[in-house]
């Protein structure tokens, strides 16, 4: 029988994890099958008890979750307190985290020293962690609706050496990137009212996200997170195929390009 991999979360309908995961293991020759399930937050333990799937991608609000319920955790996913990926094992469930991995594939290119990141979940950590990956000592400005979640992720910044403060209201210079973390469902314009600059926006869909319409209506320019899903299920693969996140697979750039391409149409 072939491996047979999900993408579980609620909501899950937008996901294009299926369309990406499917045109890599063509592009692979993998006769695996990848489909998609809705699990709300609360209910994932249940859900891996009745369902037989190799492997799962998992996205919002199951990352933490899925940390806490595995058997096994690579080191990011115990730095993040998150993991976007479990894999069953002869041991149990292993988690790992590779949303770090695609988000520093997609701003690995950037050079900036100075960043804001909007929202304070588990986006937002692995966030911190990838800039602090790209660019050691960065300076940091955190944006959030919950003063306690924001102070939270200052202290979690500033233990990765990044040089963090904390923000009402973003405000973009030239030269920083803004990284929003937010969910595209979720409205939290009232955040970027006046910002501009270069915004990288983790949400995809719907696309331009509430607060991407806001930035744009700004003048300032959009990255689309793709990008970092693209990447983030390339080292799920990796995963799923080896069981090794560094093992590299077949030409990742033309892999890469191949699943853009099939996300995009």
């Amino acid at each position: 029988m072939a491996n047979s991999f999900k993408v579980l979360g609620s909501p899950i309908e937008h996901s294009k994890s299926p369309v990406i995961h499917r045109a890599a293991y063509e592009y692979l020759g993998l006769d695996w099958a990848y489909g998609r399930s809705e699990v709300p937050a609360g209910e994932l333990h249940d859900y891996l008890v009745s369902d037989y799937s190799d492997g799962y991608s998992v996205t919002m609000p199951l990352k933490e979750e899925a940390s806490s319920l595995a058997d096994w955790r690579h080191e990011l996913v115990d730095l993040a307190h998150a993991a976007n990926t479990l894999v069953r094992t002869k041991d149990g469930l292993a988690a790992y985290n590779t949303d770090v991995f695609g988000l520093e594939q997609a701003i690995g290119d950037f050079d900036f020293g100075a960043y804001n990141v909007l929202g304070t979940g588990a986006s937002a950590r692995n966030a911190l962690i990838a800039i602090a990956q790209n660019c050691t000592g960065a300076r940091v400005k955190v944006t959030g609706r919950r003063p306690d979640a924001v102070e939270s992720l200052i202290e979690f910044g500033s233990t990765l050496g990044l040089l963090m403060q904390a923000r009402e209201s973003i405000s973009a210079n030239p030269g920083e990137l803004t990284i929003s973390t937010v969910p595209g469902h979720t409205d939290a314009t009232q955040l970027v009212s006046d910002a501009s600059g270069e915004l990288f926006d983790v949400a995809y869909s719907p696309w331009p996200s509430p607060i991407g319409e806001v930035w744009l209506a700004n003048g300032g320019s959009l990255i689309s997170g793709i990008q970092m899903l693209v990447w983030q299920a390339i080292g799920q693969i990796r995963i799923f195929s080896s069981g090794n996140v560094a093992q590299q697979l077949p030409n990742e750039f033309a892999l890469s390009q191949h699943m853009l391409a099939a996300a995009e149409m």
